[in-house]
């Protein structure tokens, strides 16, 4: 059950134009034992995806040590269904991507075997649920290697992409240490085409996003030169392939330090952007810290611009998602706040910004003597954005376990003429969703 929270409304000073989010609502999900919320991703009838790992059992009694899970809210924040992903094995789910047209697909990787026997140490898995949270099927990826599907992205025509790393030969001869692919299958899960590319080095792919264009953007990392010139000793990449699986560009990305792409999304206008981490400086020195970037390709693979932010303090990306309007969102988690002068809060975060780079808001979800941490993001048609991740206190309802995943709507508002700016804060005890701040 969700604690009901208090509401509190309060006016800060006229600005010319005043960018900003309104809470929805915010749901808590757990069991007694460890959860977390790993993904979010939301359909075109503004039902919310969420995907996650459990210790515990949502529904009856635990398939293995530790299973995935996929549940299902509607665009009113009510839990229609929850259901839990697993062998007897250990089972993790990374990524969730609904398809526009009454499925959604889950990857994630396995030390057990949903359909037979399991290729190697782990394999990678592709699953697909229909809308009422029926399995329609289950697949593995592997070699007798080691094999991790990390990322999924549904195309909206009856195609989906898993992203991910092999140590073995999926689909040729591995070239090193680990290698990145990139594998296409059609809605009846049907392997139609499987990249694995990399250098002599270490390889993965972490994400994958491919809109309606047939265009397909990954972003992975490596400690190799794979576009020619290594930066640091661990680089992010980013990629372009076609729907035929045709490599059209790839991009080494960094500075001379250590660097890491944890995700990407794109604008369905050919632009690509993509989040991670870094300890060097990949804009400019930053003498207050910054260990965030997000960076904008297009669709010839030219940088556009680079944002290197956070805090002095440990601050690590989670995921980006951008919608229509030409915003984008990162989230995260941070130590210190990006917004009360750098306080100690061990929170979520959830940064906007415009297509040219500009950051419009910040928001934090934080509690009490526990951290939390965004993971996931998601937007709407509607001008809403989603976030899912894991807190270790009650942020939304009352605490189920030790750890638990949370999801939250937000409503990012339009641009307003001169005037006031309201500030709204939605606070219960020993937490406050909603800490907004104008830019």
């Amino acid at each position: 059950m969700i604690r009901t929270m208090t509401l509190l409304l309060m006016a800060v000073t006229a600005s010319d134009v005043c960018h900003g989010q309104t809470l929805e609502w915010a749901r808590q999900l757990g069991t007694s034992e460890v959860d977390s919320g790993v993904d979010i991703s939301v359909d075109n009838h503004g039902s919310v995806y969420i995907v996650g790992n459990t210790e515990g059992a949502f529904a009856g009694a635990g398939i293995g040590d530790s299973d995935g899970y996929i549940g299902k809210y509607s665009e009113l924040g009510t839990l229609e269904w929850i259901r839990q992903i697993g062998t007897t094995a250990f089972d993790n789910a990374r990524s969730v991507s609904a398809d526009g047209l009454g499925s959604v697909y889950v990857s994630g990787h396995t030390r057990g075997g949903f359909s037979g026997e399991n290729a190697g140490s782990y394999d990678g898995f592709l699953a697909k649920y229909n809308e009422d949270g029926e399995s329609v099927w289950t697949l593995q990826i592997g070699t007798s290697e080691i094999d991790e599907a990390w990322g999924v992205s549904a195309d909206g025509m009856g195609n989906v992409y898993v992203a991910g790393h092999t140590a073995g030969d999926l689909a040729g001869v591995n070239l090193g240490m680990g290698d990145a692919f990139l594998a296409k299958y059609n809605d009846a899960g049907q392997l139609l085409w499987t990249q694995q590319f990399g250098t002599s080095a270490y390889d993965m792919c972490i994400d994958v996003a491919a809109d309606q264009s047939g265009n397909v953007y990954v972003v992975g990392n490596t400690e190799g030169d794979l576009d020619g010139v290594a930066l640091g000793a661990y680089d992010t990449f980013v990629g372009l392939f076609d729907s035929n699986g045709n490599l059209k560009w790839i991009r080494q990305h960094g500075t001379n330090a250590y660097d890491e792409g944890q995700a990407i999304a794109t604008d369905g206008l050919g632009n690509a952007y993509i989040v991670g981490d870094t300890y060097g400086d990949l804009v400019a020195p930053q003498p207050e810290g910054g260990t965030l970037f997000l960076s904008k390709f297009d669709h010839e693979g030219m940088l556009d611009w680079s944002r290197q932010f956070g805090t002095v303090d440990i601050a690590l990306a989670g995921d980006v998602a951008a919608d229509q309007f030409g915003n984008v969102f990162v989230t995260g988690f941070t130590e210190a706040s990006f917004i009360d002068d750098g306080a100690y809060i061990y929170g979520a975060f959830l940064s906007s910004f415009d297509s040219g780079g500009a950051l419009l808001w910040n928001e934090e979800l934080f509690t009490e003597n526990g951290a939390t941490s965004g993971s996931g993001v998601s937007t709407d048609d509607n001008r809403n954005v989603y976030i899912s991740g894991t807190t270790q206190r009650s942020l939304a309802g009352p605490s189920a376990g030790s750890h638990d995943a949370f999801l939250a709507k937000y409503h990012s508002d339009v641009p307003e003429p001169s005037g006031l700016c309201l500030t709204l804060m939605a606070c219960a005890a020993h937490s406050c969703l909603g800490h907004r701040r104008r830019i």
